[in-house]
């Protein structure tokens, strides 16, 4: 594929995913009875916008394969496409599980910025009673 084929797709790829993400937080500041359209606009989300682009090819040796260390996400939302890598984990109650691919799908992880902001408003009291706490 040529650079400007790919640098065109990617670009496509990104405002979709970017559409995705919004959609999902106004559906969350819905929910939680806050201003679906202004909530997270501002210093939550007038930041940067991430794009990683990862090939891992199989290995062998599971063993000798370097992945990346334990980590948060720093952000508000992460919209991850796994395809059809396995490997990622997500630690639930101490433990490291696996989080299996599947086909076509996205992998949606909140990150450190939603859960502050999800304190916060639970320490408010989110109006419409319909709060995550």
């Amino acid at each position: 594929m040529h650079t400007h084929a790919c640098r065109e797709r990617l670009a496509n790829y990104s405002v979709a995913v970017q559409e995705l993400a919004w959609k999902l937080l106004r559906l969350i500041a819905e929910e939680l009875g806050l201003d679906d359209h202004n909530f997270f606009k501002g210093d939550l989300t007038g930041g940067e916008t991430l794009m990683n682009v990862h090939y891992y090819p199989l290995c062998p040796d599971p063993n000798l394969t370097m992945g990346v260390r334990p980590h948060s996400d720093r952000y508000i939302i992460t919209v991850l496409s796994q395809g059809d890598v396995g490997g990622l984990q997500a630690k639930i109650g101490g433990r490291w599980i696996g989080v299996e691919p599947i086909h076509n799908a996205f992998v949606i992880n909140f990150g450190l910025q939603m859960e502050i902001n999800q304190r916060a408003s639970c320490k408010r009291g989110a109006p419409g009673g319909n709060q995550l706490c």
